[in-house]
């Protein structure tokens, strides 16, 4: 038999027979037992990458950092609930370590501030017309790697860059335009078809340069460098063509992509301290453990003194009539919030009779009706001085239940009743043992008299407040003009049992501001509007005469001269016994 050739169109058939026409027998063979092929060989394969380049973890880096952000930002509450138990010790510790921190930094600034190697050193950067840090960096260490970038070897471009601490860069972005300008002068003079400078040498800097086909890397060193560095530079750069070969080729001049570059890069800042750097000068370590010692102790000396007096304030009863919701330092003063009834004591007043500074305090108050019993009896004693009638009546006020007995009056009794009954507190007034009577029951003439005498007492220090430019009533000084004329009505009804004529004087005043001549006008009108609403509350009209004074310039009374004040003058029924008796007052 004859070997005769195979033709194409038979093995095509083979091939598809035996692999499938796109290869899904084999592709479909192996993603049945790909799961347990990669589960037998995985964890080898990380470990094996690992040693040989570190390139793993160096690229799962970025993408645990997004990982783990976003992971916090879905999951803040679960988070803070797991992180809790844990979060009292970690604030220890990192104290602790900022102690640390800061007795190392104390001890070496010591060393290089007040010792004469430092003060040389001073002197030696001042001349150079550099920093002090920068020059210190410069002494102490063997080398370091100050800077390193990231070029764009086709376009010239810097894509990333990094410094170590206290290092300076201009431009970073001019600097890689130099280096490139640089390289491609070296190619075109010297005919080469690849770059051949790996180190450029000034006074202060060693830059060592690495090339691969789409970038350079570039480390700026400072001191001597050792020989291994350019190995590691070498690694570095291999590493990052590789990782990132599709965003090199591809590169159109946006860095975003380029920002996972970042930890390569820093893994480059390396350095070697001087031996002297080693050696800590044993004043310099005492000197700073004692300065050390000493802020701990005006820190802790301050916290306690602070707390003590919280505590002292915190401690105190509050009278009657104040709440105190918070108090806690802010700043140099203790932040007071609190709520007080206006019959209580002041804060100003309770604060500075117990030692506590009402300066150190920042108040913020809050009204309200307290219904203790110290504050309702406060009330209810305030009213019955107001309405006159303390010498005729009496009370005993006992868990909300108000009991009165005297002689009074019956417009004064209602009155006084329902305005006990407004006072928070008073749940119940009980009248029984008040022995009332109208004016016309009155049968002795001398006590006639001395309830008119007292009427006329009352009218005679009463006045009515005005706003500033007003002549309007307030509702509060309505209802004070309609006791007024409750009094005065009483007058008219004694006047006429005592066989007596009477009228009331109603003065108006303004204060100094403004002009003479209006505020004159102002006095008159406020006269004139109380007479008409006494007049509305049933007083006879013949009995009132208003006036308008116009200013009091006296400035004591700046404040208080917007008002009406009475005066009464009481005469006797006929010429041979006329009397006037003119009654005044100001408040």
């Amino acid at each position: 038999m004859d070997d005769k050739k195979i033709e194409a169109p038979d093995i095509t058939n083979v091939h598809s027979l035996i692999f499938g026409d796109k290869n899904e027998h084999i592709t479909d063979a192996v993603r049945s037992e790909a799961r347990s092929i990669v589960s037998g060989v995985i964890s080898e394969a990380i470990h094996d990458r690992e040693r040989k380049d570190q390139s793993l973890s160096q690229t799962i880096a970025p993408l645990m950092e997004d990982a783990i952000a976003k992971s916090i930002e879905n999951n803040k509450a679960s988070l803070i609930s797991s992180l809790y138990p844990v979060v009292g010790g970690l604030v220890r510790k990192s104290v602790s370590v900022f102690f640390n921190n800061f007795l190392e930094k104390l001890n070496y600034l010591v060393e290089y501030s007040l010792t004469i190697k430092g003060l040389k050193w001073r002197i030696a950067a001042w001349r150079e017309g550099i920093p002090f840090a920068q020059y210190m960096i410069k002494r102490s260490f063997v080398y370091r790697v100050e800077h390193v970038l990231l070029i764009h070897r086709p376009s010239g471009n810097l894509l990333m860059d990094v410094a170590s601490e206290h290092s300076e860069c201009a431009d970073p972005a001019l600097m890689s335009a130099m280096l490139t300008a640089i390289d491609d002068f070296v190619i075109d003079s010297f005919n080469a078809k690849d770059s051949i400078l790996d180190t450029i040498k000034t006074q202060d800097l060693t830059l060592i340069i690495d090339s691969a086909p789409n970038a350079v890397l570039v480390a700026a060193v400072s001191g001597l460098p050792p020989s291994d560095l350019q190995q590691l530079i070498n690694q570095r750069l291999e590493q990052i063509h590789a990782l990132f070969l599709n965003e090199l080729v591809d590169y159109q001049g946006d860095n975003t992509p380029f920002h996972n570059v970042e930890p390569h890069l820093r893994s480059c800042l390396v350095s070697e301290a001087t031996p002297s750097q080693q050696k800590k000068p044993i004043y310099g370590t005492l000197l700073a453990g004692a300065l050390a010692v000493l802020l701990i102790a005006t820190f802790g000396y301050q916290s306690y003194s602070r707390q003590q007096q919280l505590d002292a304030l915190t401690a105190l009863t509050p009278p009657a009539g104040i709440h105190i919701e918070q108090a806690v330092w802010q700043g140099d003063s203790i932040a007071l919030t609190l709520w007080r009834d206006p019959f209580s004591t002041s804060v100003e007043e309770w604060l500075t009779a117990n030692g506590i500074p009402f300066e150190e305090i920042q108040l913020a108050e809050t009204p309200y009706l307290s219904l203790s019993t110290e504050i309702v009896d406060a009330k209810i004693e305030a009213l019955i001085a107001e309405l006159m009638l303390t010498p005729k009546v009496s009370y005993q006020f006992d868990s909300g239940n108000l009991s009165l007995e005297g002689h009074l009056l019956a417009d004064e009794a209602n009155t006084l009743i329902s305005r006990l009954r407004t006072i928070p507190g008073v749940n119940q007034v009980d009248a029984n043992l008040l022995q009332l009577q109208a004016i016309n029951q009155i049968d002795d003439h001398q006590q006639r008299q001395l309830l008119f005498d007292s009427y006329l007492a009352k009218l005679a220090v009463a006045n009515v407040d005005f706003a500033v430019e007003s002549a309007e009533l307030s509702p509060t000084m309505n209802s004070k003009v309609k006791n007024l004329a409750e009094t005065i009505s009483h007058l008219d009804t004694l006047a006429a049992d005592l066989n007596l004529s009477f009228a009331v004087i109603l003065a108006g005043y303004s204060d100094s501001q403004g002009v003479s001549l209006q505020n004159q006008a102002l006095s008159e009108e406020r006269a004139n509007q109380v007479k008409s609403q006494l007049i509305a509350f049933g007083v006879r009209p013949e009995l009132l005469h208003s006036v308008g004074i116009g200013e009091i310039p006296l400035a004591q009374v700046k404040d208080g001269s917007r008002k009406v004040l009475f005066s009464t003058m009481v005469m006797a029924p006929t010429a041979t016994t006329e009397k006037n008796e003119i009654n005044g007052a100001e408040s």
